[in-house]
């Protein structure tokens, strides 16, 4: 290469890509060259960096300056040289590489080394809305320089964006920056001199290898394991080089898609502030997750942590436009060197960005695209290990797949063959300082599925920590079928007689004789239901006839009773409710009420919702969406019950497992929770366990005695439960069912036992929450700790299982209302003070309260010592409490605080004549 290349890399790398255009006459005598503008945004350079390196052709008389009009081909130009033609494709592999094969590739080429997403997956319509928004704006948002900082509102949106991650900035702590990479040149030109130390992952984005060695900085590196830097590794690092930088992505890391987990932050942060480190966290792929990970910004406070994002990933690589976020005294500082750099940046691009980013499509464009790229990622995954590539991890979100090649096959040989092919890859060791991936892995941008996907690899490091690295292998697939790994026979199968019940005791005082359920034609008995649905009636009977045929039932809409049995609301419905339902209820389309299925956009907001809430990452295929919980239940038990199978569940207990699983054709196996305390009772459940035991049910928190079992314990059921399957030769379940987790009470912490139990499914319903019983919305949902080839198994099942059942998804106004009602809830405050009230009343007078830790529910023995029939003497002053033998608790009763304030206010004198009659 001829001419000057003193000023820089980037100079010299805009000079060379003209150059080569001229050589190979894409460029001739009298062209007009790209804008500065544009070829910055191709080059992901600064504008500055064009300018500079066009007036150095011009001086060279390569090109020619036409004031008003723009830079054109000399008309003096040397032979064509065919060696010029295209990229060159035998250079070294390296950072350079990389982005020049990606960047240079031809429209047809394919381009799974290139790290953004392919146009048709980018909101096209989102963006030419925004375009035509600011062409019609003021003029001066078309002609004036941007202001020193940037654009007020984008940076007050991107301040709470931030909050939603746990960083605390005012937007005076914040400045637009033309691009990410623009933010971290920046910040070289700021933090460092030439030959400062800078410390990076290995492996790690190539073009912060490129940059920093622009910069003139000694680069050392340190190991990256799933869960962060080694931090071993990065403890002598620091004591040996005393790097003055590290630069890392936190969240979606850029290649192999690992998280930051709290722990590794944590020592992270404490040796950076022992060495003196300045941290800069790249968060580039922050819209990517399902669920905010762990952000070092967050844990600091933008004290030692810089915090540097954009938007070329999930926008447009076209629509350069970044951003830093740091203490306000390095704001001065940079603010300067902005200016010095590009003066007012880019106003036009920032509200571009900040018309798409409050658009309200953007949100389900980004849910959509979580859900797209979680599919294409299985898939990738699936057909890499089909020809022995094996992935490093499997990312929770990001485009980014790190994984290993077969041995002997050497990654940067695979990618020059690729490019032979008009394929264009990324090699891994161009990601890796210490050059330890070179051979045998990779890593990944998914595109669609129905056409290419991209992968990384990485590579195997002497020390164990990577094995070798190929970015971006390029698969062209189409959809297959494959064998359907569900068995039918879990829907239904043969059932095995059972004994019919002709009778029934209803309680306390409520008894009912059952009709008979069989009859004879001629010399065949015959029967008008079936087995299972006879033992289940029988099941149930306490309930039905409590709730049909007993002195309840006569008087429940009597007005001036208090009705504390079921968990009904007593008062109007939540506003947000009426509000949700008749919003969605006007179509907005003509599928708007079709069938619908487990609908992909609730599913990929509710993942993100639950990841967020139960610190598991969900992905949205872990999810069924049911008509409430009953319907989870079944679904749960056609998934993993074959006939004959043992469930085991505590009492006293929610009144339906029984019957349900008699439905499901399946043994109910009770033990009783521990006397006093109602604790689980492990021993007993232990002992309950036979080679036939297939599920354990732990509801939490607890109906009806409120309790709220704790990691500890969850933890030691979770260890009986591994220990017990090893010992019958047969993974046991555990359903957690928790509809009541959000209605606790006194700021009590909760632990989902699916977040210490792999094998665990969670029931959950929005009637509780929201105290709309009626409107049934609720979902299953398989824990993301479930090994991959048995998680898939099951996710698969859903939908047989759910159709099998008749149809049991929500209906289409509660799909599409799930957004609007997830943030509502009903008033716990209310439901403590009624608690409160109550228990206050009756420990007085004699009851024996359990003090609930959740629900709203209180659960209560009867006065030692009292008369008789305490139900009936309540139900004599129109006070209706359910009674404990449904329970199977005859000498309890639970009292639902759903009922209003005026029906608590009457029912005290009630309770304490009953305590006193005794």
């Amino acid at each position: 290469m001829s001419g000057d290349t003193s000023g820089g890399t980037r100079v010299a790398m805009v000079m060379a890509a003209i150059r080569r255009r001229i050589a190979g006459r894409s460029l001739t005598p009298g062209d007009k060259l790209p804008s500065i503008r544009s070829c910055a945004a191709t080059m992901q350079v600064s504008a500055s960096t064009v300018v500079e390196a066009y007036d150095r052709l011009v001086a060279e008389g390569i090109i020619r300056s036409r004031p008003g009009s723009g830079f054109y081909v000399a008309s003096q130009t040397a032979p064509l040289a065919l060696s010029e033609v295209g990229p060159k494709r035998d250079r070294a592999i390296d950072p350079f590489w990389v982005s020049r094969q990606s960047l240079e590739a031809g429209s047809t080429d394919l381009m799974p080394g290139c790290g953004w997403l392919p146009p048709s997956w980018l909101p096209e319509d989102a963006m030419r809305r925004a375009l035509r928004t600011v062409s019609r704006g003021d003029v001066s948002t078309l002609a004036d320089y941007g202001t020193p900082l940037g654009l007020p509102p984008l940076r007050q949106l991107i301040a709470r964006r931030m909050a939603d991650h746990g960083i605390d900035a005012s937007p005076d702590q914040i400045m637009l920056a033309e691009s990410g990479t623009q933010a971290l040149d920046l910040l070289c030109r700021l933090l460092l001199e030439p030959g400062d130390t800078v410390l990076v992952d290995d492996p790690c984005y190539f073009n912060f290898h490129a940059l920093l060695r622009a910069h003139r900085a000694r680069l050392v590196s340190v190991a990256y394991t799933p869960s962060g830097p080694d931090v071993e590794h990065f403890a002598q690092v620091l004591d040996t080089h005393r790097p003055r930088l590290y630069i890392t992505n936190s969240a979606v890391h850029n290649p192999t898609g690992a998280t930051l987990s709290p722990v590794t932050a944590h020592r992270v942060l404490k040796l950076a502030e022992q060495f003196g480190l300045t941290i800069v966290e790249d968060d580039i792929l922050a819209d990517f997750e399902h669920a905010p990970a762990s952000r070092l910004a967050a844990f600091d406070g933008l004290d030692r942590v810089i915090h540097i994002g954009s938007f070329s990933k999930t926008l447009s690589a076209s629509a350069r436009c970044g951003f830093i976020a740091t203490r306000p005294d390095w704001i001065e500082g940079l603010t300067d060197l902005k200016i010095a750099t590009s003066f007012g940046g880019g106003r036009l691009t920032a509200e571009l960005v900040f018309n798409i980013l409050r658009d309200p499509s953007y949100r389900k464009y980004i849910e959509a695209l979580r859900v797209r790229l979680s599919r294409a990622m299985g898939e990738v995954i699936g057909r890499l290990k089909s020809v022995g590539i094996e992935p490093w991890l499997e990312p929770q979100a990001g485009m980014f797949l790190w994984a290993k090649l077969p041995d002997g096959i050497d990654a940067a040989a695979v990618a020059r063959k690729a490019l032979s092919r008009d394929v264009v890859l990324a090699p891994g060791n161009a990601f890796s300082l210490s050059q330890s991936a070179i051979a045998d892995s990779c890593a990944s941008t998914f595109r669609n599925p129905a056409t290419t996907a991209s992968s990384r690899s990485c590579d195997r490091q002497s020390t164990g920590r990577h094995d070798r690295t190929l970015d971006h292998c390029a698969i062209r697939r189409r959809r297959e079928t494959a064998p359907f790994p569900f068995d039918p026979r879990r829907i239904g199968g043969s059932i095995p007689p059972r004994e019919d019940t002709s009778s029934a005791q209803a309680p306390d005082g409520a008894s009912c004789n059952a009709p008979s359920r069989g009859s004879t034609i001629g010399e065949f008995p015959m029967s008008e239901v079936s087995k299972r649905v006879a033992a289940a009636d029988a099941a149930f009977r306490p309930i039905a006839d409590f709730y049909f045929r007993s002195r309840y039932a006569d008087r429940r809409f009597a007005e001036g009773i208090s009705d504390f049995t079921f968990g009904n609301p007593h008062e109007m419905p939540l506003d947000g409710i009426v509000d949700a339902l008749r919003d969605r209820a006007m179509p907005h389309d003509k599928n708007w009420f079709a069938y619908k299925t487990s609908e992909d956009e609730p599913r990929a907001f509710l993942a993100e919702r639950m990841s967020a809430e139960l610190g598991l990452a969900f992905e949205p295929e872990d999810i069924a969406l049911t008509p409430g919980a009953f319907a989870a239940l079944s679904v749960a038990m056609r998934l993993v019950l074959d006939a004959g199978d043992e469930a085991i569940f505590s009492e006293p207990a929610w009144f339906c497992y029984e019957p349900m699983l008699e439905a499901a054709n399946a043994v109910s196996k009770k033990v009783m929770l521990t006397p006093g305390t109602f604790d689980l009772d492990l021993d007993a459940i232990d002992a309950a366990i036979t080679p036939k035991t297939r599920m354990v049910i732990v509801n939490t928190p607890h109906n009806p005695t409120g309790r709220i079992y704790d990691r500890e314990t969850l933890a030691a059921l979770a260890d009986l439960l591994d220990r017990a399957s090893a010992r019958i030769n047969r993974r046991i379940f555990l359903i957690s069912d928790e509809p009541y987790r959000r209605l606790r009470f006194d700021d009590r912490d909760f632990v989902s036992p699916a977040a210490v139990y792999p094998w665990t499914f969670i029931v959950y319903s929005y009637g509780k929450v929201l105290l709309a019983p009626g409107q049934r919305l609720g979902y299953l949902a398989a824990s993301p700790l479930m090994p991959r080839a048995d998680r898939d198994t099951l996710r698969e099942a859903f939908f047989p299982a759910q159709m099998a059942l008749g149809w049991v998804f929500p209906n289409a106004l509660m799909q599409y209302a799930i957004p609007d009602l997830e943030g509502l809830t009903i008033d716990t405050a209310a439901l403590a003070r009624r608690r409160d009230t109550l228990m206050a009343t009756l420990k007085a007078s004699g009851y024996d309260v359990v003090t609930p830790e959740g629900t709203f529910y209180l659960f209560s023995r009867w006065p030692a010592g009292g008369i008789n029939d305490p139900w009936n003497a309540l139900a004599d002053r129109d006070v209706f409490v359910m009674p404990g033998s449904i329970l199977n608790a005859p000498d309890h009763f639970r009292i639902s605080l759903t009922a209003s304030d005026a029906m608590v206010e009457r029912s005290l004198p009630a309770f304490r004549e009953v305590a006193q009659s005794g």
